[in-house]
């Protein structure tokens, strides 16, 4: 059994962009393309029928004509057929003519074998139309009964054309007709081609203006000028100026970000490879090389600290804020966090208490948001307290918000100073202070911000210190 080579799919076949300008000039023209149908349909139903009066008033002329010669010589049925009678059915086309006059059965004059109708039964002093077939020919027919004085029975009048005059003038005006739709469709086409030429001429400028914007040339924030932009496309354009705003407050903050994490990442690395340095020196000295092991010991704890710091940062900033679907318990979340952190803070000598209402605390926001927050909040309480101090953790649910409390017994947040610590990597320039990325309240700020909470700074209830108030929307 051989194994034959897999053969490549082929690539679907893109779908055709839709054109805003082929539906306009077929919303324009369809309109006009039904009217121009439904006029034609009417016109020629209208020439139809103007043809057909007009030229049987004629052929009833000229049989009213030869009616009047029909009169009674010496008991018998006479008529002296008038030349102008004939010659008012006359016309360029050369029609043939035919008429008859009969009584009782018998053929006075004319053509005895025109066909006949039963309309005839209603032709006493009235005249009456119909269509027949006569020597290969199709002819329209006229006729009427007349009493003649003396005669005790009708006399039967016939007159009689071939209709290729008709149907050729009707062919002309007909042809005449469509010439006329066919100039006003080419006219509407061109016109109304023009016109959404015109009308889309905006939105071309607009498309020009978001290319020169980064699609095809350099990126630029600048916004679009909302004066040139018709009302039409005012609100995309004024979202596109927002979005720009927002675009260029976003990479000014990945720039800022880059460039702080990249020197705040090179000061732990230089201290390391410094240190390396001065324990291969110092290779036979095993103190300095100790030493030298201590710090770089350190460098890498606050490398990794930083690291994590920077992972917390980007979760907070990219998980989806998921709105009322997620929710997660507060009080559960702050068990395990003082849990996890209660050896550090029993080695520091500080006291941590927690105050909460028995049972679930449901909070809305993601679990992994609430979570980072709540830990750089309990870090930060007890990295920067004093030896002995407390950490006291009250959580305070209500119908609507549930209110987190954290107080330190620290040195506090100088009130000048509590609008510049949520910016990142800022930290207040204090003596003796311990090390720090200057991330952590930039990250709390940024996990509130995604799960619609609150942070507020505040000063210790007794005593100094520093008081954090985190509150949450309360979930069912």
């Amino acid at each position: 059994m051989t194994n034959k080579p897999l053969q490549p799919e082929p690539s679907p076949t893109p779908s055709p962009q839709p054109s805003l300008r082929r539906r306009l000039l077929l919303s324009l023209l369809l309109p006009g393309v039904i009217l121009a149908v439904t006029l034609g349909a009417a016109g020629s139903v209208l020439i139809s029928d103007i043809v057909t009066t007009t030229h049987d008033r004629l052929l009833e002329g000229a049989l009213l004509a030869v009616i009047e010669r029909v009169g009674v010589e010496e008991g018998e049925v006479t008529v002296d057929i008038p030349l102008a009678a004939l010659g008012m059915l006359e016309s360029g086309s050369q029609d043939n003519i035919y008429y008859g006059v009969l009584y009782d059965g018998g053929v006075v004059t004319g053509y005895g074998d025109l066909p006949l109708s039963q309309k005839l039964q209603q032709a006493q002093h009235h005249t009456v139309y119909w269509d027949g077939d006569y020597k290969g020919s199709a002819i329209r027919l006229a006729g009427q009964m007349v009493w003649v004085y003396g005669k005790p029975e009708p006399v039967l009048t016939i007159i009689a054309e071939t209709i290729s005059g008709r149907q050729a003038l009707q062919h002309r005006m007909l042809l005449a007709l469509a010439l006329l739709e066919s100039v006003l469709l080419a006219v509407l086409g061109a016109s109304a081609w023009v016109a959404v030429d015109r009308g889309l001429r905006p939105l071309t400028n607009l498309s020009n203006d978001l290319n020169a914007r980064g699609v095809r040339g350099a990126l630029s924030f600048a916004p679009l000028n909302l004066r040139t932009i018709p009302r039409e496309a005012l609100a995309p354009a004024q979202a596109f100026n927002a979005l720009l705003r927002r675009l260029e407050a976003a990479v000014g903050t990945i720039q800022r970000f880059t460039a702080d994490a990249s020197h705040q990442l090179r000061t732990p690395l230089a201290v390391m490879q410094m240190q390396v340095t001065l324990a291969r020196r110092n290779l036979a000295r095993p103190a300095m090389v100790e030493v030298a092991v201590d710090e770089i010991d350190g460098a890498v704890r606050r490398l990794d600290h930083l690291v994590g710091q920077l992972i917390s940062l980007a979760r907070a900033d990219e998980t989806e804020n998921r709105g009322e679907t997620a929710h997660c318990d507060l009080g559960q979340v702050v068990a395990e966090l003082i849990a996890d952190r209660f050896p550090d803070a029993l080695a520091a000598g500080i006291d941590m208490q927690v105050e909460r209402p028995d049972g679930a605390i449901a909070v809305h926001g993601s679990e992994v948001l609430v979570r980072e927050l709540t830990a750089n909040l309990l870090d930060n309480a007890v990295r920067y307290n004093q030896s002995g101090g407390t950490v006291e953790v009250h959580i305070t649910p209500d119908t609507s918000v549930t209110t987190m409390r954290i107080e330190d017994n620290g040195p506090g947040i100088p009130i000048a100073e509590r609008g510049h610590v949520f910016e990142r990597f800022y930290r207040i320039p204090r003596s003796q202070a311990p090390q720090g990325s200057g991330l952590g309240l930039a990250i709390v700020r940024a996990s509130c911000e995604r799960i619609g909470a609150t942070i507020t700074l505040d000063d210790r209830t007794q005593g100094p210190g520093l008081a954090v108030l985190v509150t949450f929307r309360t979930a069912a």
